[in-house]
């Protein structure tokens, strides 16, 4: 059984790009190339196969730009491999001292992703490397029923870590750990992973969230 499972806004929608950074470039070059080039068509085929080898990135890699450093409300979407587009939902509230990133999360009810549920978790500080990676794990982790995106059941977890990197506004990566309730299950890193996107006092929450570092929404709440 599963139960743990860019923004759209009342006036536009907003999504993560999907493709490559070197998208962009290429199909700019292929327009100015139209008039010009002996086979533009012939080069777009070639740079799409060249695209499909292309290995995904890792899934701590959110941006070019990583931060040491971060402060703010961001909206936290945890996607297990049980159904990765059914997360649990919290806000995120997160700091930065010498001790490393302090987050303290408020779940959020699974039916409107909105209205804050069972106790906030708190998770140790976790220090921040050069490059932004960063390694965190929580114990005695607790979401209440109406959090859980499925079963209406409370989630209880032995150990939950996340290992991922931060970005200024997107922090992202491997969620790994042991869950002993309602059913025993070891979520495994890479199948298991998190996105938090910043947000302000009084914006809209994301609708979908995203799920991970690249491409992935959750469903939109009203299909869960």
């Amino acid at each position: 059984m599963e139960w743990w499972d860019f923004k759209i806004r009342s006036s536009r929608v907003r999504r993560r790009p999907t493709l490559p950074r070197l998208a962009a470039p290429v199909l700019v070059a292929l327009v100015a190339c139209l008039g010009g080039c002996p086979d533009p068509i012939g080069q777009f085929d070639e740079f799409s196969e060249q695209l499909a080898k292309k290995p995904l990135p890792p899934a701590g890699d959110c941006g070019p730009v990583t931060a040491q450093a971060v402060e703010g409300t961001f909206f936290l979407a945890l996607a297990t491999q049980l159904d990765p587009p059914r997360p649990v939902i919290a806000l995120a509230e997160v700091t930065t001292d010498d001790a490393g990133m302090a987050m303290t999360w408020q779940p959020l009810a699974a039916a409107d992703r909105q209205t804050p549920v069972g106790d906030p978790i708190v998770l140790p500080p976790a220090p921040i490397a050069a490059d932004g990676t960063f390694t965190v794990e929580a114990e005695d982790v607790v979401v209440a029923a109406a959090g859980d995106p499925l079963m209406d059941a409370a989630i209880v977890a032995a150990t939950i870590t996340l290992s991922g990197t931060v970005c200024a506004d997107f922090i992202c990566g491997d969620l790994a750990g042991d869950i002993v309730e309602p059913a025993p299950i070891t979520l495994e890193a890479g199948k298991s992973q998190f996105a938090m996107e910043r947000v302000a006092p009084g914006d809209d929450y994301p609708e979908p969230p995203p799920i991970k570092c690249v491409g992935d929404l959750a469903m939109l709440v009203d299909d869960v």
